[in-house]
């Protein structure tokens, strides 16, 4: 059995570090050596507890921000689904969600910095 579950952590860490590797601006992973979970700091932003709030609020993905661990600023991402489509299509998911908010919290600093019209 643990070779088993041994198998679909290598498998699952693949397929994330494809998809990492095409999405460098979102993520950036520390590889577990051992162990079924994978942990992840987002450059444009510090505020992970907010981030992993939000994932699961609006998209329905779970994931433990940093902050629970005393590294603020990372995701920890789960590597043991079974099913390899499941794990992908999950993953992938994941990388639209941070995308998406990631945009969504650039706009709300640009319009922050932005200066405002004062008409004449």
């Amino acid at each position: 059995m643990f070779e088993r579950a041994k198998s679909i952590v290598r498998r699952n860490i693949e397929a994330l570090k494809r998809l990492l590797e095409k999405n460098k601006d979102l993520a950036k992973a520390w590889w577990p050596e051992a162990g079924a979970f994978v942990l992840a700091s987002l450059p444009w932003t510090k505020d992970t507890m907010h981030i992993a709030e939000r994932l699961f609020t609006e998209y329905g993905i779970l994931v433990n921000p940093g902050e629970c661990f005393e590294v603020p600023g990372t995701l920890r991402i789960g590597l043991g689904v079974e099913d390899q489509d499941k794990a992908m299509k999950t993953y992938q998911e994941l990388l639209s969600a941070l995308d998406k908010l990631k945009s969504t919290m650039n706009n709300k600093e640009a319009r922050k910095q932005a200066t405002p019209f004062t008409p004449l």
